[in-house]
């Protein structure tokens, strides 16, 4: 019978810590999902932090073609639309209250739609 090396005991002990990290993650998702409304959350560069599902149906895009990219250089936000995101998303680095606003973007197939 083999014994396990130092080697493979802090393997695994990392591969429980990032379990651990992953856990919450997890967890934020499938609240997300529970939103009926396609939702996105962007952080303070511009960079997609999150989308939920209802936003996945609504572009046709993938959650890993979103997540990580700046939402200006995804090209899915119209000219007018970029314009008013980022002047939404500079108000509320500044703490200042948005009223909801859509935004026309063009889907994976290159549809256009208001959400």
């Amino acid at each position: 019978m083999k014994r396990k090396g130092s080697g493979e005991r802090v393997y695994s002990r990392k591969k429980r810590k990032i379990r651990k990290l992953e856990e919450p993650s997890r967890s934020f998702q499938a609240l997300f999902n529970l939103i009926p409304d396609p939702a996105v959350v962007i952080g303070a560069k511009g960079e997609i932090l999150a989308v939920n599902d209802g936003a996945e149906k609504l572009t046709g895009l993938r959650r890993e073609e979103l997540v990580g990219k700046n939402f200006l250089r995804t090209e899915i936000l119209t000219a007018e639309s970029a314009s008013i995101a980022t002047k939404n998303l500079a108000k509320r680095m500044m703490g200042l209250p948005i009223p909801a606003y859509e935004l026309e973007f063009c889907t994976g197939n290159g549809e256009k739609r208001w959400g």
